[in-house]
C-alpha cells in the first residue's frame, strides 16, 4: 500500500536519492500503466499516449516523494532506511538503527509520508492558481493530477485502516497509551472501517473494483492482526499450560520467518524485548512444570532461539547447554550461537550438519564464519554475480560482531568485485573503528567517486567520527556539499 512501512531486508538498489537506496519493482510500472489506461476507451491518439505517460510520471514522483517523507523521518531517529516501489505503491523500511522504534516514532514516521505529499500537493495547487491555464492542455493535466494524487490520495491514506499510514499511526498511538497492547483495538477499528467503506462503495460506486480490492485487503490485514493479538493475549496465560506455552513459542518463531530470515536477523544482531519476555517466561514459568526430557529439551531449544532474537547470545548459549546430556540443540541453533559467540570454527562445523531445507541459511553462516577466520577474499570469490546484497549483509554482520579488521577486508573485496559505493563507505566505517582513520579517508573518497552522495549521513555517522577529525576530510565533505 502507499506509504506502507516495513522492516524487511534491503534489496539491491536501482539508484540512490538523498542517500536512500531505491528499488523499483516491474509491477510498479505495470500497475501505473494499467491505471493510466483505464477509462481511455479504444482511442490511442498521440494525446492519449502523452496523457498516459504523464500519469505514470505523476504516480512515480508522488509515491517516491511520499516514501521520502517516511525515509527522512526514519533517518532523523537514527535509522538507515531504504525504499521499494512495488505494484501496490511503495514501502519504506527502517534499516539499521536502534533495536526497536518507539510507538511515538512509529506515529511520526507513519504520518510523515502523507504530510510530505500534502506539502507537494499545495505547491502544485499554488502553481495551478498562478499559472495561466490554457497555455497547453498537457500542463493543465499535469498540475491537476499532481494535486489530485498528493492531496486526494494523501487524505485517503490517513483512513484508520492497516496497513495504510492512518492505521499504522493509530496502532502506534494506541500502543503508546496502552503499554504495547494497541494491536487488538487497531484491528477492530480496521475491520469496522473497512466494512463501512466497502458498504458505501458497493452502494454508491459498485463498479470501482480497485477501491473494493484495497478495502478488502485492509479488512484481511485487520483479521490477521486480530488473530495475532488474540495469540499474544493467550501467551500471557500460557504458563498455566506448559504444552500450550511451547506451542505458542513455536508459532511465534514460525511467524518470524524461515531459517534464512532468522539467520539474517540473528547475524545482524537484531534485538526485541518481545523475544526476551518470551524467553524469560519460558525459562522461569514453563520449564519448572515440565517433567518429560523431550518436552524440556523442546522448551529449552525455543527459549534459546528467543534469547538469540532478543540479542542475548550469552543466555542463548547457556540455555541450549541445559539440553545436554539427553539432547543436543538443532544444528542451525548451534551454528548461530557459535557464530554470535565468536566461535567461527564451531559455527562452520555445525552449519555442515544443517538440513537441506536450511541450505541458504547454512551458506550464510558458513560465509560469515569463513570471513571471521580471515577468508574475506575467498568468500567474495564464492559469491555469484547477483549476490552483492548477500555480501553487504555479511559485511554488516561482521561489523556488528565488532570484527572490524575482517569487516574492512570483506568490504574492500566486495567493492573491488561489485563497485557499490555503499561497500566503500562501509569499508571506511570498519577501518575507522579498527583504528585506521587515515585509510578510512581514502575509502570515503572512493565511495564518493563511486556515487555516494549522502553528506548528512556522512557528517553525523558515529562510526566515522575519528576519520572526520583527520586532515583531508573537509575537502571530501566540500566535494559533496558543492
Amino acid at each position: 500500500m502507499l506509504g506502507q512501512v516495513s522492516d524487511t531486508d534491503a534489496p539491491r538498489k536501482h539508484f540512490a536519492l538523498f542517500g536512500f537506496p531505491v528499488r523499483i519493482h516491474p509491477f510498479f510500472w505495470a500497475i501505473a500503466l494499467i491505471l493510466g489506461a483505464s477509462g481511455l476507451g479504444e482511442s490511442w491518439s498521440t494525446e492519449v499516449l502523452v496523457s498516459m505517460g504523464m500519469w505514470v510520471l505523476v504516480v512515480f514522483v508522488s509515491i517516491l516523494w511520499h516514501e521520502l517523507g517516511h525515509a527522512f523521518a526514519m533517518r532523523h531517529y537514527g535509522y538507515a532506511p531504504w525504499i521499494v516501489l512495488h505494484g501496490m505503491g511503495g514501502a519504506t523500511s527502517w534499516g539499521k538503527g536502534p533495536p526497536k522504534p518507539t510507538p511515538k516514532m512509529r506515529v511520526i514516521v507513519s504520518l510523515a509520508g502523507p504530510f510530505a505529499g500534502f506539502a507537494l500537493g499545495f505547491v502544485f495547487l499554488g502553481l495551478y492558481l498562478v499559472i495561466d491555464r490554457g497555455v497547453h492542455w498537457a500542463l493543465d493535466d499535469f498540475l491537476e493530477r499532481m494535486m489530485l494524487v498528493n492531496l486526494g490520495w494523501g487524505a485517503v491514506n490517513l483512513v484508520p485502516m492497516i496497513p495504510w499510514d492512518g492505521g499504522m499511526a493509530l496502532h502506534g498511538a494506541l500502543d503508546h497509551f496502552t503499554g504495547g497492547k494497541g494491536l487488538k483495538p487497531t484491528a477492530y477499528v480496521t475491520i469496522a472501517v473497512a466494512f463501512a467503506i466497502g458498504g458505501l462503495l458497493l452502494y454508491f460506486l459498485p463498479g470501482e473494483w480497485w477501491l473494493l480490492f484495497l478495502v478488502g485487503f485492509s479488512a484481511f490485514n485487520g483479521f490477521r492482526a486480530l488473530s495475532a493479538a488474540k495469540e499474544d493475549a493467550a501467551a500471557r496465560k500460557a504458563p498455566l499450560d506448559p504444552m500450550k506455552a511451547i506451542a505458542h513459542a513455536r508459532a511465534s518463531l514460525e511467524r518470524a520467518g524461515g531459517p534464512d530470515a532468522l539467520a539474517r536477523a540473528i547475524l545482524l544482531c537484531s534485538a526485541s524485548d518481545d523475544w526476551r519476555r518470551l524467553a524469560e517466561g519460558m525459562t522461569r514459568e514453563v520449564l519448572p512444570k515440565i517433567g518429560s526430557p523431550a518436552q524440556r529439551a523442546m522448551a529449552l531449544e525455543l527459549s534459546a532461539w528467543a534469547f538469540l532474537l532478543a540479542g542475548d547470545a550469552e543466555r542463548a548459549d547457556a540455555t541450549a547447554s541445559r539440553m545436554r546430556p539427553s539432547h543436543d540443540p538443532s544444528a542451525i541453533l548451534a551454528a548461530l550461537i557459535a557464530a554470535r559467540r565468536d566461535r567461527p570454527q564451531e559455527a562452520l562445523d555445525a552449519a555442515a550438519d544443517m538440513h537441506e531445507e536450511e541450505a541458504d541459511a547454512a551458506r550464510m553462516i558458513t560465509l560469515y564464519a569463513r570471513t571471521l577466520l580471515g577468508g574475506a577474499d575467498a568468500v567474495v570469490t564464492d559469491l555469484t554475480d547477483d549476490e552483492a546484497e548477500l555480501g553487504s549483509l555479511l559485511d554488516a554482520a561482521v561489523f556488528h560482531a565488532e570484527a572490524f579488521e575482517q569487516a574492512a577486508a570483506l568490504g574492500e573485496a566486495l567493492f573491488e568485485r561489485f563497485g557499490e559505493s555503499n561497500d566503500a563507505y562501509n569499508t571506511a566505517c570498519s577501518l575507522t573503528r579498527a583504528g585506521r582513520p587515515d585509510e578510512a579517508l581514502r575509502w570515503i573518497e572512493r565511495a564518493i567517486d563511486a556515487g555516494y552522495d549522502d553528506l548528512a549521513h556522512l557528517e553525523t555517522d558515529e562510526d566515522l567520527a575519528d576519520a572526520r577529525a583527520r586532515p583531508g576530510y573537509p575537502e571530501l565533505a566540500e566535494r559533496l556539499r558543492s
